[in-house]
Formats: C-alpha cells, sequence, structure tokens
C-alpha cells in the first residue's frame, strides 16, 4: 500500500530522521509505516495505526562502510 501525492508538506519536516537497514517502525507508537520516495531521496514515512507522517534519509556513508 502506497499513497499517492506524498509532498514534504504533508510531513513534519522540522526533523529528518536517519534511515537504518531495519524496517522503519512509526516514531510515536511503534507501529509498520507505509512510505512514498520524494524526488530530493528523501521518503515521507505515514504510520498505518496512527497516521503520523514524518521524513526520514539514508546517509550513503553508512551503507557503503566507509
Amino acid at each position: 500500500m502506497k499513497f499517492k501525492n506524498a509532498r514534504a508538506d504533508s510531513a513534519i519536516t522540522e526533523v529528518i530522521y536517519l534511515g537504518t537497514e531495519q524496517p522503519e517502525t512509526c516514531r510515536w507508537c511503534g507501529a509498520r509505516t507505509d512510505f512514498d520516495v520524494l524526488p530530493s531521496g528523501l521518503q515521507v514515512h505515514k504510520c498505518l495505526n496512527c497516521a503520523k507522517r514524518y521524513l526520514v534519509e539514508f546517509d550513503e556513508t553508512m551503507e557503503s562502510g566507509e
């Protein structure tokens, strides 16, 4: 399930969380999230339980082992 037309202004944009290799769970309630990728490469996650939205980015240097 993906939500359509994800926009950064529909998420809490003051904070961008750092993603990990583990499946993302809601930063508020711990439930699973669904996400869409923005043109900038950020992921906007929406909680399937409490409907909170937030942004996640990944640090490529951590993924490549540098």
